[in-house]
């Protein structure tokens, strides 16, 4: 009925503002963005069609464009008293704004945007979730935490608040802490699948196996469970037992009554690329994408495995499949970085990281890449970005208090540590090959001999902190005067296991164990 009215160029914006909603839900991209285009041209300071520009440039992966709209939906939002609540447009304009910065690994650029927004109205509890989402993205979940704690606080019969902590408190993997408050949002009557899933993590990480296990298990029978509960699940039976077969057992039930559930289909090839299957895997996702199954992450999924077994082409080709369907999936680049290494295209790999750390310095990923791309060139950027003696020294721990040598107190140490191995296998996506791993936060151990650890390794990390500042070059400008430990694990090496020798993680290169 719209159409005869939009051919005869009525120059309303509510008519073709409407149109371009309508073509939106009805998936056509170009047709929406045209119709919304004129819609702000005719009505140029109506909020509702700028911020509907901006929604629709996220949705299709346009991050860049998304953002520009977000910031003129703020830019010309009328100015509004202390106290006074937000219209809706710029309140979705604000938090479109901090995923989009998030998005480009710009999560910072959003904090003082929303403090301000927060200053002036404190108890709007959708700028407070904002505000401590990017706290969270900008690696500061102590300040995150601090905002969900106020929350409940404020608000203690709400469960999703309740939830928020309980993740908070996963985050910095307190888990007995996150247990007790998400226990505490179930009685409050939490829904979904995040609740389940911190739930099953803050019992795993307790020591509680099978409790865990019992929780991931309810939520994939309950039909909630997402891709990250499939992946803990069968990830946890792996590590319990090293049984492909048993393993595979949950995922195998969902997908024979939803073939294309992506959680599952992602957890069950994970579990063959661990069990030393590639070619199962592979199999999985060609599979699921026969049956229509279109996901960036299956094709993402895919370029490691071919590469892992040396098809670099293949994998290139299924890297760029998924930037056709994700432009702005942020795992595209390092498929392709990795793939053109592979290949020998190492300039092309230089050049996608360069475009990554032109917005995002302190990407150690992209870092590890570059210098691999300048190494592989023999580009003389290599010797300087990794200066190995300005950078890379052996310190010596000294004894801990209460020990008398050090030697001493390292027997005790690797007893200490050796009681926390109780699973068979290693976890996903790790270095550790045919060992174990340790899912507790041993910072947060209670044994003296543990907590002895982290105070001995203090001194040496400062004074390697204070060397490398010293040196020129991206890594000594990331010194930012102090350090937090993001996480802590101990491996356990059976009969014929190993490490691989080099890898890179999202904390580092190469990552930190003990």
């Amino acid at each position: 009925m719209l159409i005869p009215w939009v051919q005869a160029g009525i120059p309303d914006a509510q008519l073709h503002g409407l149109m371009g909603f309508i073509l939106r839900r009805a998936g056509d991209v170009p047709g929406a963005e045209f119709a919304l285009a004129t819609a702000r041209r005719l009505a140029p300071l109506e909020l509702v069609y700028i911020l509907a520009q901006g929604e629709l440039m996220a949705a299709v992966g346009r991050i860049a464009e998304a953002e520009t709209a977000y910031r003129d939906v703020l830019a010309l939002s009328p100015p509004r008293a202390s106290g006074q609540p937000l219209a809706k447009p710029v309140l979705d304009a604000l938090e479109g704004l901090a995923t989009a910065l998030t998005a480009q690994g710009r999560p910072a650029e959003a904090l003082p945007i929303l403090q301000a927004e927060l200053d002036m109205d404190p108890k709007n509890l959708r700028l407070q979730f904002a505000l401590a989402q990017v706290y969270r993205a900008s690696g500061q979940p102590l300040a995150a935490l601090d905002i969900f704690e106020q929350g409940v606080k404020a608000s203690p019969q709400n469960p999703t608040l309740g939830h928020n902590l309980a993740a908070g408190y996963a985050d910095l993997q307190m888990w007995p802490e996150a247990e007790r408050a998400s226990a505490a949002a179930f009685r409050l009557g939490a829904q979904g699948e995040a609740p389940w899933l911190v739930r099953g993590r803050a019992l795993v990480g307790m020591g509680r196996l099978s409790e865990g296990e019992d929780v991931f298990r309810q939520a994939v029978e309950r039909g909630i469970a997402g891709p990250d509960i499939h992946r803990d699940l069968s990830q946890l039976i792996w590590m319990l037992t090293g049984d492909l077969k048993e393993s595979a057992a949950p995922q195998r039930a969902v997908l024979s009554k939803e073939p294309r559930d992506l959680g599952a289909i992602t957890a069950l090839a994970k579990l063959h690329q661990t069990a030393g299957d590639p070619l199962g895997a592979i199999a999985i996702l060609e599979q699921a994408l026969q049956a229509g199954t279109e996901d960036a992450g299956l094709y993402l999924f895919l370029s490691d495995l071919e590469l892992s077994l040396g098809d670099a082409a293949a994998a290139l080709k299924h890297g760029e499949a998924a930037r056709a369907i994700d432009p702005a999936h942020p795992g595209i680049w390092a498929r392709l970085c990795d793939a053109n290494l592979a290949l020998g295209h190492a300039d092309l790999a230089a050049g996608l990281v360069e475009d990554i750390l032109s917005f995002d310095p302190h990407n150690v990923t992209a870092t590890a890449r570059l210098a691999t791309a300048y190494r592989l060139m023999g580009d003389p950027r290599y010797r300087s970005l990794y200066d190995y003696e300005a950078y890379v020294r052996p310190y010596e721990i000294e004894t801990p208090e209460g020990w008398p040598t050090l030697e001493t107190y390292l027997r005790d140490l690797a007893a200490a540590l050796t009681t926390l191995h109780r699973f068979r296998k290693e976890p996903f996506d790790q270095s550790l090959r045919n060992g174990s791993q340790t899912a507790q936060n041993l910072m947060r151990s209670s044994d003296p001999t543990l907590r002895a650890f982290f105070k001995a390794i203090d001194a040496p990390i400062r004074a390697h902190m204070h060397r490398a500042s010293a040196a020129p070059g991206v890594l000594g400008r990331r010194n930012m005067g102090d350090y937090r430990i993001a996480g802590s694990w101990s491996v356990f090496c059976v009969r014929k296991a190993f490490m691989l020798t080099i890898s890179i993680t999202r904390a580092g290169y190469p990552p930190p164990s003990m």
